[in-house]
Order: structure tokens, then sequence, then C-alpha cells
């Protein structure tokens, strides 16, 4: 009996030493990636205006003269904007390579740092599920109490399930249960002993604990939801804002030099003496080189490296 015991006990305690571990680990790379990626992101302000004439690579132009684009906005004082390069308004500067502003990060994300950028967003459900796997059955098991301990209560019942607005507010038929549920912790905190000690806590229904679960779900479903849309972008070879301005429906006039011939079923609108300036679909994806190709590019630097700008026309990378 006594070995079966110390057999138990060492189970117990290799099995603590991998989750804390584990824990230690990701909770590590993911503090890692946020401070990285609010603390890096190159501006381009005050840049010089290249010659067009001596310029051998396709561009996005302001007008049908193939004029460079220019930004106005901010400190930018009519600076040339690069291709995929966008000025940002809440930071006031032009991001090389922009993808969006990002509040949670207080910074923008560019392509130079979506690779972290995505493994932050799949790592956070990550850490979630990770970390909270040890109580996830008493948490559960905390709801469905919760739940049937309102639906039994006369005054939960009262102010929430016979009245007839709880269909309507609060999220309608889909929070109706969610806030019934939050009610009916309060029911059994009237009802429960008081806690001894603080680690006992999660042995109990509270509705701080709850309530601090509920908004780490949220939390890791809105991550889970913008990976997956930003990882369809990458494929797509398309940026965020790039998705959003080709809903616009306005047409793109690329500038291409002398010399590169385009496959694409395009319209001349007209020649320059360096090239000629050619209006494209509004839904063209200019930097689309395949979904392979598309991801090997964001995936190819290395993590946590020194972000340089560097973008280039899908017709230049053949």
């Amino acid at each position: 009996m006594k070995h079966h015991s110390i057999t138990w006990y060492l189970c117990v305690a290799e099995v603590g030493v991998i989750y804390a571990t584990s824990i230690t680990v990701l909770i590590t790379l993911l503090l890692a990636l946020y401070v990285y990626l609010c603390g890096i992101s190159p501006s381009i302000n005050q840049r010089s205006t290249p010659d067009r004439d001596t310029m051998s690579d396709l561009y996005e132009c302001g007008d049908h003269q193939g004029s460079l684009m220019v930004c106005s906005k901010g400190g930018c004082f009519q600076s040339w904007k690069p291709p995929r390069a966008h000025h940002c308004s809440t930071c006031g500067v032009c991001r090389p390579n922009y993808d969006h502003h990002c509040p949670w990060l207080g910074n923008c994300v560019t392509l130079d740092g979506m690779k972290e950028f995505l493994l932050l967003l799949y790592l956070s459900p990550c850490v979630l599920f990770v970390g909270a796997a040890p109580v996830i059955r008493t948490l559960a098991r905390h709801a469905i109490s919760a739940y049937h301990a309102s639906r039994s209560d006369v005054w939960a019942k009262e102010i929430w399930w016979d009245w007839l607005g709880s269909w309507f507010f609060f999220g309608g038929p889909i929070g109706r249960p969610i806030f019934g549920t939050l009610l009916g912790y309060s029911v059994l905190q009237v009802t429960q002993e008081p806690l001894g000690l603080p680690g006992q806590a999660i042995e109990q229904p509270l509705l701080s604990i709850a309530i601090v679960a509920g908004i780490a779900l949220l939390m890791s479903v809105f991550s889970l939801t913008l990976a997956i849309v930003t990882t369809r972008n990458i494929l797509r070879g398309q940026t965020t804002v790039e998705a959003l301005k080709s809903q616009s429906r306005r047409d793109i006039l690329l500038f291409v030099p002398q010399g590169i011939f385009l496959e694409e079923p395009s319209s001349n609108l007209s020649m320059v003496p360096s090239g000629r300036v050619l209006r494209l679909s509004y839904d063209t994806r200019l930097y689309d080189l395949g979904w392979r190709r598309n991801w090997q590019t964001v995936m190819q630097k290395p993590l946590f490296a020194p972000l340089f700008p560097n973008s280039r026309l899908a017709s230049t990378q053949s």
C-alpha cells in the first residue's frame, strides 16, 4: 500500500512539473512576442522622392501621368509614399508594408512583423487552454450549478426569467441564459460557506472568477478569429488595409516601366515617356504570388529579427 502511495505521488509531482514548465514557457514566449510587437515598427517619414524615369519596378501611381504617390498627412509634408506604405492616423507616420494599427499593442502591425503577430494570435488561446486545463471541469460544474440555481430561485425568476424583456436585452435569446447564470452565482454565494485558504476560492462558484473566465474566453475567441482572418489575407497576398480598399470599388492605376509586359487583362490609360499607365480592376491583388509563396514570404523572416521595409509587386517576383 505504501509503495502504491509513493508511485501515485511521484506521478502527480511529475505532471505538476510538466504543467508548470509548459505554462512558464508559453507565457514567456507570449510576453516576448507582445513586447517585440509593441516596440518595433519602422516609419518612413521625411523620405526623398526617387526619379520615376530610373525606376525599374511596377508601382501603384496616383494619376494618369504615372505620378508617384505622396503623403501630406501628419508630418509627412508631401513626402514620397512607397508601394504598400500607408499613413497611420493614430501614430501620425507612414509605415512600410502597413497592415493595420492594433490598439491592444499600441503600435502598427506591418508585414515585416506579421510572423510574430500571427504567432501571438494563435498562441493566446493555447495559453488560456493550458493554463485553465486543471480547473476547466470545476468551472463548468460551477456554471451548470449556477444556471440551475437561477432557474429555481424565486428572486431570479422574478427579475429575469419571467421578465419579457429578458428575451430582448443583454444579447437577446443568446444572452438570456448567460445573464441568468451570472445571477445564479449571486444566489449560490448567499448559501455557501465562507472561504478558507485563498487557494480554495476556485472550489466555490464565485461570480468574480466566472467573469474573469468569461472575459478570457471571449478574448481567446476574438484572437482566434482575427488569426484566421489574418491568415486568409496572407494566403491571398493582401494586407488588411488592402482588403478594405478593395471594397471601395475604385480601380487601381498601375505604372509599368518600359520593357515590362503584363499578361493580366488590363486597359491602357495613357503613355508616358518612361512607360505606360494601366487601369486594373479594384479587386486585383497586386502582390499575390500564389498562396504558397505568399506564406513563405511572410514566414521566411527569422523570429524576432529587426524589421526592414521590403515589398514588390507580384509581377516582378516571377
